[in-house]
């Protein structure tokens, strides 16, 4: 019996390093449309990672203005998981304020987008295959092409930049981009800052070689262990979950995990 082809993503991989347990709910058992709850974090990332997506489509900052970037805002704009209305309020004023900020800062850059929300994906090893969300690829005025991973959060850590060297190895491999210059960039929205991620010397190489051992780790797994602590709280499966921190009367306070 052939053995399974396992699909592996940035997400998945630090979802499975975070929890394992929680890795099996949501991607091996599949329980995710049965307990998902609505997050007023996702709902603004979703708002802001769409409009400019869209924005982008129909020229981006350089060839639109600020008003056509807000009005997809807005469309955009669900709602959801807020604790109320005075709090979805603030929200969406503080996202309008973001784009406003992101365009200004923009409009005068002329670089041109190659592609917005694309999920490449390659094979890794003969039972391991790689894909990740990219939100967008650009040619520069310079003639190089940067990847841009949008983070609608403050929060920095070490998961986003292993995301984005991911994303700089399947953008070769999927689009043959062997030898030309490739910048990759992680664009936290709030703070209005790019953050440059430039690779060091057998980073990449080490990194695929942990996704490698994971993969091969959660084919072979028997087990899938739980690993309690403050991420309880905001899981989706804390209430079928033995092992979860989490206890039903508990009020967690809505976190920026991102």
């Amino acid at each position: 019996m052939a053995q399974k082809v396992l699909r592996l993503s940035p997400h998945r991989l630090n979802l499975y390093r975070q929890c394992p347990r929680r890795y099996h709910y949501q991607y091996v058992e599949n329980l995710g449309r049965l307990y998902a709850k609505p997050r007023a974090y996702f709902s603004f990332g979703s708002a802001l990672h769409r409009a400019l997506r869209d924005f982008y489509r129909l020229g981006g900052p350089f060839r639109r203005p600020v008003e056509d970037l807000l009005a997809l805002y807005h469309a955009a704009w669900q709602g959801a998981g807020f604790p109320s209305p005075e709090s979805e309020a603030e929200a969406r004023r503080e996202g309008e304020e973001i784009l406003r900020t992101y365009h200004a800062k923009h409009k005068h850059i002329n670089s041109r987008t190659i592609f917005v929300e694309r999920q490449p994906e390659c094979p890794l090893t003969p039972h391991l295959r790689l894909f990740g969300q990219l939100d967008r690829l650009d040619l520069t005025a310079e003639g190089e092409y940067e990847v841009v991973d949008y983070k609608s959060g403050r929060h920095q850590d070490e998961s986003h930049r292993i995301q984005l060297l991911i994303y700089g190895y399947l953008v070769r491999q999927t689009y043959a981009l062997f030898q030309a210059p490739l910048n990759l960039t992680i664009y936290y929205l709030r703070d209005n800052y790019p953050q440059a991620v430039v690779p060091m010397p057998g980073e990449e190489e080490r990194v695929l070689d942990e996704v490698k051992a994971v993969g091969e780790e959660i084919l072979t797994a028997q087990h899938f262990p739980a690993q309690p602590g403050p991420l309880c709280a905001t899981c989706d499966f804390n209430v079928i979950c033995p092992d979860s921190a989490f206890r039903p009367g508990d009020e967690p306070l809505e976190p920026v995990p991102f």
